[in-house]
């Protein structure tokens, strides 16, 4: 069996053997040493250099298209997108999973393109999307069970009554029943000549209704599908909600509420309505983009509670409602928002949200916190298991770009603020994270801050648009004599003290501070040097979006691996002499051992996420494990651990 089945098969197998099993496993099938011998002309897949696993802390996630709850806070989304982009069109869907207001998508399915998805409790649910895809989830994963017998048509909406009866509907006039274990296909009326059913409602007792593009009503009884002559027939309809199998919304261009046997027109004519929720016996809907109550025919606006983005909705389009719970919606609007309605109206709120993040830094004990641009939250972090739940608030127009963290009582983040509507404004911002807070630090607010760079308790170093910092246990000064071009870019300082030394990124340049000396070598390109790594004094590291550049002790050479034409690259981290992690984009992660670079697969992230930022982390001195550290857009945060395998042990007992 070659190395590579042999990884492959040991990954499979890992939730059930556990790390160090998959290790044993691995070593024993393979029976070879791994070979150290490489051509530097292009990276080697990494599969057969160790045990590999994807930890996606928060994030993730573009564009939720549906939502299941359950009770307790807890529930499961679809996020589905496309792209064209190179290197072709490529589809994703991601089942998001809410936790204890955590969100973070939980799998990655990729060439496959799901719309909707119920659940009946906590350990059934199920899933369609296009060409009859079909999943279906147990409690603890959701796995494959399609394509649906659907004829090739699109599947986008599913409604369950319990887990041995519901209805999915799509394109094509497609009607399919779960009868428990699988799905059966039902005719739909010759009236509706193949139109497209764009939503249905399940009750039990067979009884169900739907709504199709071309603006029929449809209803199911013991007999089967028919149209129901007595609705209303709009080709405006988008959505429908029904609290009973008598007592219903339908909402488009116009709005009409079935009751006591009769359809009746609601609403505002000039007022669009969409996304109807029941909560009880009271209706939420979409208004013009804002949520209002209808009860009993009487119609009451959402008063909303001045929240991190004001109580101007406004500011964020709502799109669709959801029902989580009896007496709660949410509302789910641009940019991944998601607001809270509570029935009695008293109140709402957004949750925790940031536009992309730019930076992560983790220890060995096990804390970690990442930042980015803030949309209510600049600020996440957590341990190694589970999802990260701790959210620092921050004000609109905020961006913390870098974090170092010292050790668990002692660590700083930087960033700048940039009131909304003033670039004029922007201002220097720093904060200390002291154990328990992150708390913001005084300093000149002229400072753009970007890198920071923390040696000790007592010495730090820091550098932004315009000026390069100096921290001294007490407070944070300029450096003098530091040229202007060097705060440009990235820095990497080696030792510091009475005679620092470090390195500067600049545009085309690189700066090396040696004592009160500064030195400059001029690359062979003018781009920004973006990202520098310096492990030794001897061996130092220069990153622009197309070049690598490596410092000898005397002179920078290029060095860059042979890549897409389309790709470029993101940021590199040295953990030591010899010891590269180089990020590009489009997603790739490659490593450099001091004789080969070898690249290491980012699919369990999802090919339509773009990780721009890495830290890497050996998790003790001398030992063999790394933990690489990944932010990016969609804002996630991702953990991939190596456990590279070395050496060829001799397991008898399995031998034989």
């Amino acid at each position: 069996m070659d190395r590579k089945r042999t990884a492959r098969l040991a990954r499979r197998l890992a939730p059930s053997l556990g790390l160090l099993g998959c290790v044993l496993l691995a070593l024993a099938l393979a029976g070879t040493h791994v070979s150290s011998a490489q051509e530097a002309s292009g990276p080697e897949d990494a599969s057969d250099r160790g045990i590999p696993r994807w930890t996606l802390h928060f994030g993730g996630f573009r564009s939720l298209q549906d939502l299941s709850a359950l009770p307790g806070g807890e529930a499961w989304g679809i996020d589905a997108i496309e792209t064209s982009l190179a290197p072709g069109r490529q589809t994703q869907t991601a089942f998001v999973h809410v936790h204890q207001g955590i969100w973070r998508a939980a799998r990655f399915v990729e060439g496959q393109r799901l719309r909707a998805l119920d659940l009946t409790g906590p350990s059934f649910g199920l899933a369609v999307g296009d060409e009859g895809a079909a999943w279906r989830f147990d409690g603890q994963r959701w796995r494959d069970i399609g394509p649906a017998p659907s004829q090739g048509e699109d599947l986008g909406s599913i409604d369950m009554v319990d887990a041995t009866t519901g209805w999915a509907t799509g394109r094509g006039g497609t009607i399919l029943r779960w009868d428990g274990q699988d799905w059966q296909p039902e005719a739909a009326p010759f009236e509706i000549d193949g139109s497209e059913i764009v939503e249905v409602a399940a009750f039990g007792g067979g009884q169900a209704w739907a709504i199709t593009r071309a603006g029929h009503v449809l209803r199911r009884d013991e007999r089967g599908w028919s149209v129901d002559s007595a609705a209303p027939e709009s080709r405006g309809w988008q959505n429908m909600a029904f609290r009973t199998a008598e007592h219903g919304i339908l909402a488009g261009r116009s709005l009409f509420e079935l009751r006591d046997g009769a359809w009746r027109p609601i609403g505002e004519p000039d007022v669009r309505y969409r996304s109807p929720v029941w909560l009880g016996e009271t209706a939420l809907l979409l208004a013009d983009d804002r949520p209002v109550r209808y009860r009993d025919g009487v119609f009451s606006p959402v008063e909303w509670m001045p929240g991190p983005l004001g109580d101007n909705l406004g500011l964020r389009v709502q799109r669709w409602l959801k029902a989580v719970s009896p007496t709660e919606a949410w509302a789910f609007g641009a940019a991944n928002s998601v607001t809270r309605v509570p029935l009695a109206g008293e109140g709402a709120w957004l949750w925790p949200a940031i536009d992309e993040l730019e930076t992560v830094d983790a220890l060995p004990e096990g804390l970690g916190w990442a930042g980015g641009a803030t949309l209510t939250h600049g600020l996440v972090g957590g341990g190694l298991t589970g999802a990260w739940a701790n959210l620092v608030p921050q004000a609109p127009g905020t961006t913390i770009s870098d974090v170092d963290l010292l050790s668990l009582d002692e660590g700083w983040a930087v960033g700048r603020f940039v009131p909304p509507g003033d670039p004029l404004g922007a201002e220097g911002r720093m904060w200390r994270w002291d154990g328990e807070a992150w708390r913001d630090h005084p300093i000149n607010k002229l400072w753009g801050m970007r890198r920071v760079q923390m040696l000790s308790e007592s010495e730090g170093w820091a550098s932004g648009d315009n000026v390069v910092v100096r921290w001294d246990g007490e407070r944070w000064n300029q450096v003098a004599g530091a040229p202007p071009e060097a705060a440009q870019g990235d820095l990497s300082v080696v030792r510091g003290g009475e005679q620092p030394l470090g390195f500067f990124g600049a545009q085309g340049k690189v700066f090396r501070l040696s004592g009160d000396t500064w030195d400059m070598w001029t690359l062979p390109v003018a781009e920004l040097v973006q990202a520098v790594a310096a492990p030794a004094a001897d061996e130092a590291w220069a990153l622009t979006r197309t070049r690598l550049y490596r410092f000898d002790g005397q002179d920078w050479t290029d060095v860059t691996p042979r890549m897409s034409p389309l790709s470029v690259l993101s940021d590199a981290e040295a953990l030591g002499p010899a010891n590269l992690w180089l990020l590009t984009e489009p997603s790739g992660l490659l490593h450099w051992d001091g004789t080969r670079w070898t690249e290491h697969d980012l699919a369990p992230l999802g090919y339509l996420s773009t990780p721009f930022r890495l830290r890497a982390l050996r998790l003790a001195p001398e030992g063999p494990s790394t933990d690489i550290w990944l932010v990016g857009e969609p804002a996630m945060v991702a953990r991939y651990h190596l456990s590279p395998v070395f050496t060829r042990i001799a397991l008898p007992w399995l031998s034989r």
